[in-house]
């Protein structure tokens, strides 16, 4: 009978030890850093999609730039207010929004344009004045 003697290889243990290092590969700025990115990757989606934004997100989307000082009292007062039953559009034509709810998808864009318009021909300089900065807040 051979008696063979026993080494101990370390095999799992290092393969454990190399899936660790590569796990702490990122530090905490470029961790940072990568969310940041994915928030900037967010934002230009909602840039993109602003024609099927719910009133929910817009409301959500007008609180977080009031908050942190991008839009003033009245602009986010524009962009959180609920949507009349009816609108005229820049062509005279009535708008029917009364399927509109805080989860419909609508184009606030171009909502606010048609709205901009009409204040622009009404001479209502105020009006103008938020819708617009309200578009370029939605656009911008």
């Amino acid at each position: 009978m051979e008696i063979y003697p026993l080494r101990y290889t370390g095999l799992p243990l290092q393969r454990q030890s190399e899936k660790n290092a590569k796990e702490e590969l990122f530090s905490y700025t470029e961790r940072a850093e990568l969310q940041g990115l994915r928030f900037t990757e967010h934002l230009e989606q909602v840039k993109i999609q602003s024609n099927v934004l719910t009133h929910r997100e817009l409301k959500q989307i007008a609180q977080s730039g009031f908050e942190s000082g991008l839009i003033e009292l009245d602009t986010y007062r524009q962009l959180a207010a609920q949507l009349p039953l009816e609108a005229v559009d820049a062509r005279g034509q009535i708008v029917d929004l009364s399927t509109v709810t805080d989860d419909t998808p609508f184009d606030f864009a171009e909502y606010y344009r048609n709205q901009m318009a009409i204040a622009r021909t009404l001479g209502d300089e105020e009006s103008y004045g938020v819708l617009k900065a309200a578009l370029t807040f939605l656009e911008g």
